[in-house]
């Protein structure tokens, strides 16, 4: 399974054609390892097409934040669909991950 993965200067952007890409989380964890290897140290991950995540998937987004932090990087969403966005406020973590409403607000974000 693979998750789509574009690289835009220097922010890694990473996508999903549906929630099937996120029932195993493992695939998006090991992509932003990958990421971070290499260098790319601002991660945006984009849940245009996801309306739901599992807590694995939460605890996947938990984990590349505590990793990226520990490398000074960053770890943004973009596109986060309102159950989502609920998920985050319960959980808090909209207060430690920062969320955009569209592409071009999130990447200018970065700086």
């Amino acid at each position: 399974m693979t998750i789509n993965r574009k690289d835009e200067n220097d922010i890694s952007i990473f996508s999903f054609e549906d929630e099937e890409q996120l029932l195993e989380p493992d695939y998006l964890r090991e992509s932003i390892h990958s990421a971070i290897a290499e260098g790319q140290l601002k991660i945006l991950i984009d849940f245009e097409n996801i309306q739901y995540i599992s807590s694995s998937a939460l605890g996947c987004l938990v984990t590349a934040y505590r990793e990226l932090q520990q490398h000074e990087g960053v770890l943004k969403l973009v596109n986060v669909q309102p159950n989502i966005t609920k998920l985050m406020g319960i959980t808090r973590l909209d207060r430690v991950i920062e969320m955009f409403n569209d592409m071009r607000t999130a990447t200018a974000s970065f700086g």
